[in-house]
């Protein structure tokens, strides 16, 4: 879905392209009645994320924190500047509403169900590893339902709630999902781009360049959504995230709590070939809470 694509159409045919059983009838019949014949795309490698930005901080992080030298630790906070530099400041105003859906809150209409989670509560996500408190949600209410994943219960029997917030102040955010003409280098911005692909294997990244926008004074960061690679609107599928517990600490004031009605929900889609995925765990994940133990400190 987000990576190039590993066939082109026309040209020499590669005869030693070999496809699933069912895949290989449907291209003889196509490559038999239409002509098309393929060939390999060869993408290359820094297309798929695997450029010197990701190598050199992939390389720290194999490294064992608690035993690496300073000079290995700033090597880290340097690309993460540059990545974070990749990013475009937003002040988010007090008239902008953002909004944060809860599935079948204990209190629906007490505004404390809607900060962040407390941290003995709180998953590891994408911004966040376990027991940081961080606030998530989006700036439009179809992409909060999609982020919660609701069961088809809680769709039928009414269990989802929406807040309406809005920022108390100015809130500064760093925005990796904009569109905007800022030039940034090729590399950047397929690093950042790999970053925040639709998938776990990247978690430890992002969690790592969110603290260190914490760090950096930043109030929150705004990302793609994971609905980017499939949904139409290019764009407005955006989640946004805020640092510590903001209504808590007054940075977010609610307007409205609402509860969810969903009348319709649809799906348009193409058929495929069926294979089987080959899930691989995340081989940098025995490091990762040493790094970010040593970044707290």
């Amino acid at each position: 879905m987000y990576l190039p694509r590993v066939f082109t159409e026309g040209g020499a045919e590669d005869d030693d392209i070999q496809l699933e059983q069912s895949a290989q009838a449907d291209y003889n019949l196509l490559k038999k009645l239409s002509g098309v014949t393929l060939r390999r795309h060869t993408p290359h490698i820094y297309e798929m994320g695997f450029t010197e930005i990701r190598s050199e901080i992939e390389e720290v992080l194999r490294q064992d924190p608690s035993s690496a030298p300073e000079e290995t630790a700033e090597r880290l906070r340097k690309n993460l500047r540059k990545l974070l530099a990749g990013g475009f400041d937003r002040e988010l105003q007090s008239e902008e509403t953002v909004y944060r859906a809860r599935i079948s809150p204990e209190r629906p209409s007490d505004p404390r169900e809607y900060d962040s989670p407390p941290s003995d509560k709180s998953a590891p996500n994408r911004v966040a590893v376990r027991g940081d408190r961080i606030w998530c949600g989006a700036f439009n209410i179809e992409t909060c339902l999609v982020e919660i994943k609701p069961h088809i219960d809680d769709l039928i029997h009414h269990k989802i709630f929406v807040a309406s917030v809005k920022p108390r102040g100015t809130l500064r955010l760093v925005d990796f999902a904009a569109r905007t003409e800022k030039p940034r280098s090729p590399e950047l911005d397929i690093t950042l781009q790999a970053f925040f692909q639709a998938n776990q294997n990247s978690y430890h990244l992002t969690q790592l360049l969110c603290r260190f926008a914490r760090h950096q004074g930043y109030d929150g960061v705004i990302y793609p959504s994971a609905m980017e690679c499939v949904g139409g609107d290019k764009g407005a599928w955006k989640n946004v995230a805020f640092f510590g517990a903001p209504i808590l600490e007054g940075k977010l004031v609610i307007e409205s709590i609402n509860r969810v009605l969903i009348r319709n929900v649809a799906n348009t889609f193409d058929l495929g070939p069926a294979w089987d995925d080959e899930v691989k765990g995340n081989y940098l994940a025995p490091y990762l809470k040493g790094w970010l133990k040593r970044a707290r400190s």
